[in-house]
């Protein structure tokens, strides 16, 4: 049986974290416009305003996750929100968006550290699947600049995110002279989803979103939105990452791999270490999209 503490602990830490930014941002927004509205007399309260945007665009990852840990490639993304302004004369609300981010695998098939042959055999790299993140954010958002033309919001949100990653490994085959065929012997570099491998919690993960937004006037109700985003899944909650073994690759090409039967060899004494490498996922996002504005 699943015990709760795996997913429930990390989740309580993080969301712990989460609420105090959001507390931070929330009361930065707020001040923003305190003084503007002590000293402005508004001649009746504006009835709130609802905005819908669609973007497309580009999702870059960051540091590791674009590193040895995950090796995620440049990727797309797309998003729709839906915004709700009734604070501050219709400059401070909250937003829901949901995400979608796709990156697939680095070209690893050829990386020379991955793919090589030694004394009496080969290695290869297999995989399939790519990085899929599907994700419901909520959180304040605050228009902090407006004119007849432009507009500039600020936001930041949290949410849940559905997570899908790629399988990938490399292989060790060597020749073995009792069967007379080549046979693999074991995977010293491969994919590691905690999901998959101990079939602990649930495919899902936490994500903050801290964004900016340029939105030109086409006319009054629709808006051309510019915007960045910068989104991380911390590695506690993420819980993905590579599992590898540091093979003594001088020794394996000078004395190769022996096998005392069909199915004992010596590969083992071949790994110097093993280790796994977890990483947070951190991406900006540059998107281009249309805002509706009733």
């Amino acid at each position: 049986m699943v015990t709760c503490h795996y997913f429930y602990e990390p989740f309580i830490r993080i969301m712990k974290k989460i609420v105090s930014s959001l507390g931070l941002v929330l009361c930065a927004m707020t001040t923003v416009y305190s003084q503007d509205q002590r000293n402005t007399v508004y001649p009746q309260t504006q009835p709130g305003i609802f905005e819908l945007g669609v973007y497309f665009g580009s999702s870059l990852p960051l540091a590791d996750y674009a590193g040895k840990a995950a090796q995620a490639a440049a990727g797309t993304c797309a998003r729709f929100d839906v915004d709700y302004y009734s604070f501050v004369n219709n400059k401070l609300g909250f937003s829901l968006e949901f995400v979608y981010q796709h990156h697939d695998l680095k070209a690893l098939e050829n990386d020379p550290s991955l793919v090589y042959n030694f004394k009496n055999g080969y290695t290869t790299f297999s995989k399939e699947g790519a990085y899929k993140n599907y994700a419901l954010l909520i959180g304040p958002v605050c228009k902090v600049y407006t004119s007849k033309k432009w507009e500039v919001n600020a936001y930041a949100r949290v949410g849940i995110v559905g997570q899908s990653a790629p399988r990938y490994r490399q292989s060790v085959h060597a020749y073995n002279a009792l069967s007379g065929q080549y046979e693999k012997v074991g995977n010293p570099y491969f994919s590691y989803n905690n999901y998959d491998m101990d079939n602990v919690g649930l495919p899902i993960a936490f994500m903050p979103n801290l964004g900016l937004r340029l939105n030109y006037k086409l006319s009054p109700s629709l808006l051309l939105g510019f915007r960045a985003d910068y989104c991380v899944i911390p590695a506690e909650s993420n819980r993905m990452g590579v599992q590898s073994s540091q093979l003594d690759t001088e020794r394996l090409q000078q004395e190769g791999i022996t096998f005392a039967s069909d199915k004992t060899n010596n590969f083992s004494t071949f790994i110097q270490e093993t280790k796994l490498e977890l990483t947070k996922a951190q991406t900006m996002d540059l998107s281009i999209g249309l805002h509706y504005s009733f």
